[in-house]
């Protein structure tokens, strides 16, 4: 699968989830965070499957979001030469009075959490917004490619760093959609060795990916790309390619302040290297959920565990694991 593919499975996606949204609200329902999150991840499932490529998915329980990712989604890309780079992302959802809520949750330790447990993994921090927008919405975003494309932009993303400024507890969509961009932009805007890459002329103007029209360096074509084996000497300046750890990487950039740096097995977080070597690409029927214990690793949890609250133990952050087979 290119890069060009994926992206455009995360447009459909995002397509999805604005047609849920509109759909919800005719008939006077307001799905949650939780409900977006797994009916995407579902779909999303679905797509790159039949596309050839290998999907794993586990979910994360509350008391791990809460206490160590404070992430809904924890999406990670891997290629055929064992190399791994990820995103933690928090969803919010677009209320119909137009504004984002509780970005400041927890006197934002939230936001805190997801800062520092990507850092400590050493993934990107984003906040992934669900948007159920009119036409011919938003007028602004972080990238050109997302300036009026509603469908596009029914999921959306930013930096979590970049909120920072805005952790109140109702924030205006259009206060922020400058910082955002479409969920495929996290794959869309690989440096191009044909157009649009270094000293090219993609769609927005010239420069890294071809700058948007909005001077935020988004822009430029869907890639032509070379491998994660190419990379420079000291295996952080990768050139362009199909593989989607670059891919993701390239997109960093954008981010002002966030890192990701490439991931081998050995160096994957416990949870990530536990799905990565599982024996099937699905949880069989009937097996249990897994926690993350204090010493992070992927367990069963028992009925007798002692937690705060039972609510804790109920399934709520996804992770998806997805390259080659």
């Amino acid at each position: 699968m290119s890069v060009a593919q994926q992206a455009r499975v995360f447009d459909l996606g995002a397509k999805d989830t604005r047609a849920r949204i509109l759909h919800d609200r005719r008939i006077g329902l307001e799905p949650a965070e939780e409900t977006l999150t797994q009916n995407f991840a579902s779909s999303y499932l679905a797509r790159v499957r039949k596309a050839g490529l290998r999907a794993r998915v586990r979910e994360f329980t509350k008391w791990q979001e809460a206490r160590l990712v404070g992430a809904d989604l924890a999406l990670w890309f891997h290629d055929g030469s064992g190399n791994f780079a990820g995103i933690y992302l928090q969803a919010k959802r677009l209320f119909p009075d137009g504004t984002y809520r509780g970005l400041n949750h927890g006197n934002g330790r939230q936001n805190a959490t997801l800062v520092s447990g990507a850092g400590r993994d050493g993934v990107l921090a984003g906040y992934a917004f669900y948007n159920g927008l009119d036409d011919p919405e938003p007028s602004r975003s972080a990238c050109g490619h997302g300036i009026g494309a509603t469908d596009s932009s029914g999921i959306t993303v930013a930096s979590a760093i970049a909120l920072i400024p805005h952790l109140t507890g109702k924030v205006p969509r259009t206060q922020i959609e400058q910082l955002c961009s479409p969920l495929s932009c996290l794959v869309r805007h690989a440096h191009s060795t044909t157009s649009g890459g270094p000293g090219g002329t993609g769609p927005g103007g010239p420069g890294a990916g071809g700058a948007g029209s909005d001077g935020s360096g988004f822009g430029g074509s869907d890639p032509t790309v070379t491998p994660l084996g190419d990379r420079g000497g000291d295996g952080t300046s990768p050139s362009a390619s199909h593989e989607l750890p670059v891919a993701l990487l390239q997109f960093a950039e954008h981010w002002s302040g966030s890192e990701a740096k490439v991931h081998t097995v050995d160096t994957l977080p416990d949870y990530a290297r536990a799905i990565v070597n599982s024996d099937s690409d699905d949880r069989q029927a009937g097996e249990r959920p897994y926690a993350w214990t204090d010493r992070y690793r992927w367990l069963p949890y028992d009925s007798d565990d002692v937690v705060d609250d039972r609510g804790d133990l109920s399934l709520t952050t996804t992770v998806l694991m997805i390259g080659p087979k």
